[in-house]
C-alpha cells in the first residue's frame, strides 16, 4: 500500500538579496527568496 507524499508549503521571500562585488568595483545583486529555509 502506498501513501501519497505530502510536502510542506513553501513561500518565497522576494525581499532578500545579496550583493557581490569584484575587484573592479562592479556589483551583482543575487536574489535569495528561500534563505529562510537555511539553518539559523
Amino acid at each position: 500500500m502506498s501513501y501519497p507524499i505530502t510536502y510542506p508549503s513553501v513561500r518565497r521571500d522576494p525581499s532578500v538579496s545579496d550583493t557581490y562585488c569584484d575587484k573592479s568595483s562592479s556589483s551583482v545583486i543575487v536574489n535569495d527568496p528561500y534563505r529562510w529555509l537555511e539553518d539559523p
